[in-house]
């Protein structure tokens, strides 16, 4: 049996699957897993998986997100809680998670330095020098 494949682009359930895993950072890999098993009527491939979310026009940055503030208001909020402790990866991960902002890393991680740069001061790595 021929799968339809013509039919995704109507797929109101297909569009909210892939907005929410890449909302929630998943890897590429990892959505194709999910939706091969999910949307077995349609065809998957990783070239077919990026042009599916091009035209639901999906991406894992948002350019409308990106504003410093946005971003700096979310890092505030998340440093007065128990995500105080947590270092630019994990905080990116919660930015995008809790606060649906989808930022560029290096931008999380600069909002660090810029807010609370001894704490990530403190978070850097002790090398010894022998």
């Amino acid at each position: 049996m021929q799968k339809q494949s013509w039919k995704w682009q109507d797929d109101k359930k297909l569009e909210e699957s892939l907005n929410d895993y890449v909302s929630k950072n998943f890897k590429r890999r990892e959505i194709l897993s999910y939706v091969s098993s999910s949307f077995t009527n349609y065809s998957w491939s990783f070239a077919t998986l990026d042009r599916r979310l091009r035209y639901f026009n999906i991406s894992y940055v948002n350019k409308d997100d990106c504003t410093v503030d946005k971003v700096r208001r979310a890092v505030i909020e998340e440093l007065q809680g128990p995500s105080a402790n947590f270092g630019y990866r994990a905080m990116h991960q919660v930015i995008r998670v809790k606060h649906n902002l989808r930022v560029p890393r290096a931008l999380v991680a600069d909002m660090l330095k810029d807010v609370d740069p001894v704490a990530v001061e403190n978070r850097q790595p002790l090398y010894v020098v022998s």
